[in-house]
């Protein structure tokens, strides 16, 4: 009885030898007892000299991105709250050159910006920054919203920079308030935000380097167990309990 029982580690190896089984794909090996998988034609990725300067500018925005993170997280706001958060994300593009619209897709505190053409490929980087009621930033959506407004300038600069031609395709940059439990991405694509989009793409903090993580989705609901009164001792079998019925939803 004393001693303390450890917790089990079985979910954190199966993410990990998940993880391991995707890079060793990557790389066109095979997960120990499995057959490696040839794959399509095309999955060699970007150039490697391109992949090399989106690093490079990406590593040159991080006084920027570091500054995204502590101003939103010393300002949380909670779901379509976001005001400050989205004005703060929209200036930083603005510095870039960048030109964003806020309150996109009729939401006050959603913003959209993009570039490139829309007849190619479009990839779509998706930003939170709502924080959680009453505790603020501790989902880590700061340091989301910094990662992905610095994925999307990074690439629009080196996309963008003269000498380097713009491949067929367009990059989106969506800023999706009320995460935590309002659907805010429900909200903006049923207004067409994923209307031409052909893939999504997001970074979320977490503890362990992992490739997949399944998520445990959530909703808000209001439940009213509404009882009969009765008398407790001489007719009780008259009366319903609302606390018994409470009891077993639960």
């Amino acid at each position: 009885m004393n001693r303390p029982t450890p917790p089990s580690t079985a979910y954190l190896d199966h993410l990990v030898a998940e993880t391991a089984g995707r890079r060793a794909a990557l790389a066109g090996a095979a997960p120990a007892g499995q057959a490696a998988d040839a794959g399509p034609d095309d999955d060699s990725g970007a150039p490697a000299d391109l992949v090399t300067a989106v690093e490079r500018a990406a590593e040159g925005l991080e006084p920027e991105l570091a500054e995204i993170v502590r101003r939103l997280h010393e300002h949380p706001e909670p779901a379509f709250e976001e005001h400050r958060s989205a004005a703060t994300l929209v200036e930083v593009l603005a510095r870039h050159g960048v030109e964003a619209e806020l309150g996109a897709h009729g939401v006050p505190t959603a913003f959209r910006a993009e570039f490139g053409d829309p007849a190619g490929p479009t990839i779509a980087i998706c930003a939170e920054y709502d924080a959680l009621p009453g505790i603020g930033h501790a989902c880590g959506h700061n340091v989301i919203a910094a990662a992905g407004v610095g994925a999307f300038l990074a690439l629009h600069q080196v996309l963008g920079s003269a000498g380097r031609p713009l491949p067929a395709g367009r990059i989106v940059l969506l800023g999706t308030p009320a995460e935590e439990g309002h659907s805010g991405k429900e909200v903006l694509a049923r207004n067409g935000a994923l209307e031409g989009i052909d893939a999504a793409i997001m970074v979320h903090p977490y503890g362990l380097d992992v490739a997949d993580q399944v998520w445990l989705g959530r909703r808000l609901l209001t439940w009213t167990f509404t009882g009969r009164p009765a008398h407790a001792s001489a007719q009780p079998y008259m009366g319903r309990n609302a606390l018994d019925a409470a009891t077993l939803a639960y």
